[in-house]
């Protein structure tokens, strides 16, 4: 009886902890800048594009000054719209990251260093439309990204925001959150402490145990 309530017990807690594992951080500031014709344009919404004549970039500002150095994971997860797949080649969207400072300017531009990139082409074909009237078909498109060594310099250099910078250098046009009713990318966080409490369970797990076969 009290091996089954010690196991029960743990079962608890340690579903109790994963839930509250789960952490996101959403931006304290972001949006789009456009490059045209030697000039600079921020807007409030997230696109992403490379023409012969403009460039659209994204830019995210998330506060990271209540993160642990302790965390085990952290991942980038974006939502978008790929308007132009399957046009070749397959759309890719190159992330670069920096020390931001939580206000999205027309000089992110050309913010932070290449951090990876990923092809943006899955096979979920959606029908869009938005606010302005706009409307087609397009790939729905998800990305979990690991970035926590992004992360971990950032609080180790103690910075406050970490900007993250998305562009392209294919043609392919990507709408990005809630330009497209979709959930704006955000900070996935999975903090260190919740592994080592499940260790710490284990061990109150088999010490009840022995503890029940002592007696």
């Amino acid at each position: 009886m009290k091996k089954t309530v010690i196991l029960l017990a743990v079962v608890v807690l340690a579903s109790s902890i994963l839930d509250a594992s789960a952490i996101t951080i959403t931006t304290v500031d972001s949006g789009w800048i456009r490059a045209e014709n030697g000039q600079y344009y921020v807007g409030d919404y997230l696109m992403v594009k490379t023409s012969p004549s403009f460039e659209d970039r994204s830019i995210l500002e998330y506060d990271i000054s209540g993160i642990s150095p302790a965390v085990s994971q952290v991942t980038f997860d974006i939502w978008f719209y790929n308007l132009d797949y399957p046009a070749l080649p397959d759309g890719i969207i190159d992330i670069f990251t920096y020390a931001g400072n939580g206000i999205v300017a027309a000089d992110d531009f050309y913010a932070g260093a290449p951090f990876t990139s990923f092809t943006a082409g899955n096979n979920q074909e959606v029908y869009w439309e938005n606010e302005y009237g706009d409307s087609g078909t397009a790939i729905f498109g998800y990305y979990s990204i690991d970035i926590t060594s992004a992360v971990l310099d950032a609080l180790a250099a103690e910075e406050t925001y970490l900007g993250i910078r998305l562009s392209t250098e294919t043609p392919d046009r990507y709408n990005i959150g809630s330009i497209c009713s979709l959930p704006d990318p955000v900070l996935a966080i999975i903090p260190e402490p919740a592994t080592i409490c499940l260790f710490s369970l284990a061990g109150l797990m088999l010490r009840g145990k022995n503890l029940v076969y002592s007696h």
